[in-house]
């Protein structure tokens, strides 16, 4: 009797914002299917956190090769590290299925995933699509699928009530005190001039508040932080207030203890849009942007009105004034409840469309 093993699918990540996309698929697909982890960056220190087995890219190339081959590729689209971009390209007879972390990830023709085509892309709302659809204008429309993303379907049932008290317990805040808490979230360049502008509003506000400032988990180790760093320094020596590192390893936690997240081009920015929170986008150079060629240098919860963003310094003065009165607040809350309308089925429809792929659709 030949026993008949179940398909093999390559689940594969690196950033933090990539791997809450990927891990809650690769655990689904794995009740049904046999899923090799290939995890580099950050991923494999999360990976190891909940005992999820893992291999390296290049264990995975020893593995696959000539008649050998996954039937089913699933990756983030996290940074350059990420070896997804190179899976699809090295199995083009594979079928693969991308998930944006964060709406354009990547897909700029001077980066790893420009000019490699999933056979879906896996995107969490209509505004991503359209903005995913113009950047690869070559990418049939009826590939690019709305999911949502399954980092978010541990939103669906998160307690924000109790997790702003052990958010605010950690940072050492009482319950009862009234001071605004603002959350930078690290992200990307220019996080660390983003971070000093931040601190100079602040000051010239007046007003006590708490910055609790949370690094990129790569903003120590990475050569591409370091001239950000002096600019991060500077900017906790000038904050007359009082700064607290936030060290909480649940990013949710800790936007739900903020009162305002602030960020530039961040995952974090959508995680408080989807919890309903303000938020700010802190975007001064344009001409930084990582995917001129698009001619979209919005971030998709702006355009949805379920962010603020602030280009000017005038402007960042002006939101966070509104933060702090809950002007801010009463202006994004409509339209982020409208969008971000969190019914724990992200994961479930992203496995949908893996089987669909794994059964033969083209």
């Amino acid at each position: 009797m030949i026993v008949r093993q179940p398909p093999l699918v390559l689940a594969i990540s690196a950033d933090p914002g990539g791997t809450d996309a990927v891990l809650p698929v690769a655990r689904r697909l794995a009740e049904t299917y046999n899923v090799t982890y290939v995890a580099t960056g950050k991923a494999p220190e999360m990976l190891d956190a909940v005992g999820f087995p893992h291999i390296t890219p290049d264990e995975a190339t020893r593995l696959f090769g000539g008649e050998k081959l996954p039937s089913l590729i699933v990756s983030s689209m996290c940074s350059e590290v990420n070896w997804g971009h190179v899976a699809i390209a090295m199995f083009p007879s594979v079928p693969s299925a991308a998930i944006q972390d964060y709406p354009l990830g990547s897909m700029g023709h001077r980066q790893p995933w420009g000019r490699i085509r999933p056979s879906r892309l896996l995107v969490n709302d209509e505004t991503t699509k359209w903005m995913a659809a113009n950047a690869w204008s070559d990418f049939p429309g009826n590939h690019i699928v709305v999911t949502g993303s399954p980092a978010f379907d541990a939103l669906a049932d998160f307690d924000i009530t109790l997790a702003r008290q052990e958010a605010r317990k950690a940072w050492g805040i009482s319950g009862d005190d009234r001071t605004p808490v603002v959350l930078f979230a690290g992200g990307g360049r220019p996080t660390g001039s983003t971070l000093l502008e931040l601190v100079r509003c602040l000051n010239e506000l007046g007003q006590e508040v708490y910055l609790v400032v949370r690094p990129h988990p790569r903003m120590w180790t990475s050569p591409e932080f370091e001239c950000e760093r002096p600019h991060w320094h500077l900017a906790t020596e000038e904050l007359s207030g009082r700064c607290i590192t936030d060290t909480t390893a649940d990013s949710n936690v800790a936007i739900a203890g903020a009162d305002v997240v602030v960020a530039c081009i961040s995952t974090m920015l959508i995680k408080a849009a989807s919890l309903h929170l303000p938020c700010i986008n802190v975007f001064r150079q344009r001409e930084q942007v990582c995917y001129p060629e698009i001619n979209q240098g919005c971030f998709a919860p702006v355009l949805q009105r379920c962010c603020a963003e602030a280009v000017y310094r005038e402007r960042l003065l002006t939101l966070l004034e509104e933060a702090f009165d809950g002007r801010l607040a009463a202006q994004l809350r409509p339209a982020q409840e409208t969008t971000y309308r969190l019914d724990g089925q992200n994961t479930a429809r992203v496995v949908a469309v893996c089987e669909r792929l794994l059964a033969g659709e083209s």
